[in-house]
């Protein structure tokens, strides 16, 4: 099976590389998981070294590790600035990601994804507002020994 990694995945592995950030990091177990898969639920960050929280992620799982919500106070007062919820399938591939952009609690955008049958990603559509039309679509042909 190839894999093809979203590049939604990619950035939160590499968002957090200053050196003001603790949290444990490694690409074997997914964002925020260390190799014994201990996951990451909560992620802080003082990006200017004065003991204040300027920002904040909070994250929960599925009973497979996989990721079901990111949900992030921009400047550390508490309150949900915006959040992104995630589906999967029985293979653990990412299905739909919905955004609510401004923490109203309502969806403002909708990503979806098809697989082949050995999960191989066929499309990554995109509804900005979601309304119900592809505003944007990727698509995926794999060559696979």
């Amino acid at each position: 099976m190839c894999r093809l990694h979203s590049f939604l995945f990619l950035a939160l592995l590499v968002a957090c590389s200053n050196e003001n950030d603790s949290s444990v990091k490694d690409d074997s177990g997914g964002p925020g998981a260390d190799a014994n898969g201990c996951l990451l639920i909560m992620k802080e960050r003082d990006e200017d070294g004065d003991g204040t929280v300027d920002s904040r992620d909070a994250y929960t799982y599925d009973s497979d590790g996989n990721m079901l919500t990111n949900k992030h106070d921009r400047d550390g007062d508490g309150a949900v600035d915006w959040s992104m919820t995630y589906t999967y399938d029985s293979d653990g591939n990412e299905l739909t990601v919905e955004w609510d952009n401004d923490g109203d609690g309502t969806v403002d955008q909708r990503d979806t994804h098809t697989y082949d049958a050995d999960g191989n990603m066929l499309t990554w559509e995109w509804d900005y507002d979601v309304d119900g039309t592809v505003d944007r679509r990727y698509t995926y042909t794999w060559d696979c020994p």
